[in-house]
């Protein structure tokens, strides 16, 4: 298959296809995060909720993009005594497990774990397989944190299933800014997926379908347009972003420093440490055929996009050595 390429930089006169469709992989996640900074604020905070009450703790999710072992930890030290039944409340925000478009071939990789109310350090465990550390995405979620409470609370807890209604103490608080990190620096999928039902949730849609709907219409009153979505992560192979869809949401973007610091920095951290310089400031944006890299370079709004790529060394180099020439 013959590569086909689609460049943007409006700053260098460049452009090369910039209005045609594009898969964009974790490009995707610039959209998502323009949609969750407009829906959801700089000062949003993620918080799930528990409650001691008898022998009894009440946990309610809240659909947080990331709870650690620490977290629940702080519940075992908050809640005295025998504790034997665990009440959980998961319904907040109803994500489709698998989005559209996610490959069969990604089940059970550590990048591509099922969507869930509940994310416990990144729906993902890692295994000393041979004497080698091998990482998997969880299969259930949500037994499996039912589990770790058993192993780091009691090993008798009772679970029942139950809307809480009661507000709770927070105990796993994550700021916007810590979970923009995580997804664009690391390309975290799990959390643009839980950034894009939370931000839709604040605008009163349930479900993956009507939170990409109310993305779709936010987006458009920016005047971006040239965009199919079918997920907040770019892991579906049916999404679809023009060069300069993704130019004009950057546009957008360049003044907001909780966005601009999520970004991987090229040469210094993310999934750009071991590529380009400190010039350069971008999201990747990698699946088996495809290779992209949107950002800014010298504060330069950009967009390169590969597609039918064979060969991702020789990809990544052609970008590399193209942005080394402006």
């Amino acid at each position: 298959m013959k590569m086909l390429e689609g460049i943007f930089i409006p700053s260098r006169r460049i452009q090369v296809n910039r209005d045609k469709y594009f898969i964009p992989a974790s490009n995707t996640k610039i959209l998502t995060s323009l949609f969750a900074i407009d829906s959801l604020g700089e000062d949003y905070l993620f918080c799930s909720e528990f409650m001691c009450k008898g022998n009894t703790i009440y946990i309610k999710s809240k659909g947080n993009p990331l709870i650690t072992e620490d977290d629940i930890k702080k519940i075992a030290e908050n809640c005295k005594g025998e504790i034997n039944e665990l009440v959980l409340d998961i319904k907040f925000l109803y994500p489709d497990e698998r989005p559209p478009g996610w490959c069969v071939d990604d089940v059970g990789k550590p990048y591509a774990p099922p969507v869930s109310e509940i994310n416990y350090n990144f729906n993902r465990v890692d295994k000393n397989i041979g004497g080698k550390v091998v990482s998997f995405s969880l299969r259930n979620p949500v037994n499996y944190f039912i589990g770790e409470l058993r192993r780091l609370i009691s090993r008798n807890l009772r679970i029942r299933f139950s809307r809480i209604e009661e507000k709770g103490e927070c105990f796993a608080s994550r700021t916007i800014g810590d979970m923009l990190r995580i997804m664009n620096k690391n390309s975290e999928n799990s959390v643009a997926e839980m950034l894009l039902l939370h931000s839709g949730m604040v605008r009163g849609a349930r479900g993956l379908v009507n939170s990409l709907e109310l993305m779709k219409r936010s987006l458009n009153s920016h005047g971006i347009r040239g965009f199919r979505l079918y997920d907040g992560s770019g892991l579906s192979y049916y999404n679809l972003i023009t060069p300069s869809a993704l130019v004009r949401a950057l546009e957008i973007l360049q003044d907001k420093k909780i966005f601009r610091e999520s970004l991987p920095i090229g040469g210094r951290d993310g999934t750009l440490k071991e590529r380009l310089n400190p010039r350069v400031v971008a999201k990747t944006g990698t699946l088996k055929s495809v290779q992209n890299l949107s950002g800014y370079i010298d504060d330069d709004p950009f967009s390169i996009m590969l597609n039918g790529v064979t060969d991702q060394a020789e990809a990544k180099a052609y970008i590399d050595s193209f942005i080394g020439r402006l």
